[in-house]
């Protein structure tokens, strides 16, 4: 499967990854660590698409929802284009747990190649923030 992602800043991801270090160790899920610390935007091919991440900053809801394919923390501030985009958490069950508030800057995009339980980044390229990139 391919997924089109907004991938972090580096500040944004070593918070997000010592987050996950957490939540792996109350609950165990080791999907955690079968994406790299990213924002699902779309499934598919979308990397060539106009997005527009405005000033690259969002936040998310402390709870964990499914979008259809994983689960994910459901972007409450920052450019949304659909209900199904937000802070890849796992592809289990992660309903359950309360995240604290989280912020994160986005810095580029990234297609995924999903299977077997692992990811291969297929192409990456930063973006321009407060224009559409």
């Amino acid at each position: 499967m391919k997924l089109t992602v907004l991938t972090l800043d580096e500040f944004s991801r070593l918070e997000w990854r010592k987050e996950l270090t957490r939540y792996f160790r109350i609950t165990g899920d080791w999907s955690i660590y079968s994406m790299p610390p990213c924002i699902l935007i779309r499934k598919g091919d979308s990397f060539d698409d106009t997005i527009d991440i405005g000033n690259g900053c969002y936040s998310f809801s402390r709870k964990a929802v499914f979008n259809g394919f994983a689960y994910i923390l459901p972007i409450e501030s920052g450019i949304v284009r659909t209900e199904s985009e937000g802070l890849f958490v796992s592809w289990n069950h992660a309903a359950s747990y309360e995240f604290p508030a989280i912020r994160a800057a986005v810095g580029g995009i990234a297609l995924v190649e999903w299977e077997n339980n692992a990811f291969r980044i297929i192409r990456s390229r930063r973006l321009r923030k407060d224009i559409k990139s």
